[in-house]
């Protein structure tokens, strides 16, 4: 019996670690170069405009 509830919650442990790192990674893989350009310091000033806005 105590066998079997440690490969439940190894294998919940595991699909939970898992699933956090996967959603962290995607969204940056996804916008590696799109964050960046909008928080450039140069686009910065015109940036402004979007605060304004």
């Amino acid at each position: 019996n105590a066998d079997d509830i440690q490969d439940s919650t190894s294998e919940i442990l595991h699909e939970h670690e898992e699933e956090v790192p996967r959603k962290y990674v995607l969204p940056p893989r996804s916008n590696r170069g799109v964050p960046p350009k909008q928080y450039s310091p140069e686009k910065n000033h015109q940036g402004s405009q979007i605060s304004d806005s």
